[in-house]
């Protein structure tokens, strides 16, 4: 009886203040009748219907392009900070002229 005599709530719904609903649980987001991790869902990204960009991930909540195999994202690409002569062992850190970067260093 939620709200009134013989009003039953639905499989998986609950009752809540004389209303039947969804109850997210774990940290989900109610997205129109689903939970949904906003954290880390490229069609809900930080908030309902926040679609992330085709190539963007949904990252802690934001959008972005997220790097595969340990390389890092500087400004907008990912390099391999182990080898790249222009970002050797981190973003802008650059070798100098005649040297070769090796494992970051």
């Amino acid at each position: 009886n939620c709200g009134g005599c013989g009003t039953a709530c639905a499989s998986g719904e609950v009752c809540s203040m004389g209303t039947c609903g969804v109850t997210c649980l774990g940290g989900a987001t109610l997205c129109g009748s689903s939970c949904v991790d906003t954290v880390n869902d490229a069609t809900n990204c930080g908030g309902c219907g926040v679609t992330c960009a085709a190539g963007e991930s949904c990252v802690s909540g934001s959008c972005g392009v997220r790097c595969a195999g340990g390389s890092m994202l500087c400004g907008s690409s990912c390099v391999d900070t182990a080898n790249d002569a222009a970002n050797c062992g981190g973003c802008g850190v650059a070798c100098a002229s005649g040297e070769v970067c090796s494992m970051g260093t």
